[in-house]
């Protein structure tokens, strides 16, 4: 057992890779939003397995694709 994941799940009610995971993409929407970023680049930039394994989770979080987001 990991004792600091175990306080961190405590603390913010949710695992530690979930919360890497949402910030990593509210950190994209941002660049998204600013348009700092191109939609190809960011599967190799956040270290994705695909676009398509990204934009699942991107829609999975913000109920839209990330094309229709920027």
């Amino acid at each position: 057992p990991n004792h600091f994941a175990d306080i961190f799940r405590l603390y913010y009610e949710m695992d530690l890779l979930d919360y890497i995971q949402k910030r990593k993409l509210y950190q994209i929407a941002r660049e998204l939003k600013d348009h700092k970023i191109h939609i190809q680049e960011i599967p190799v930039m956040y270290h994705y397995k695909s676009y398509e394994h990204f934009a699942g989770a991107f829609f999975d979080e913000f109920h839209t694709t990330p094309e229709r987001y920027g």
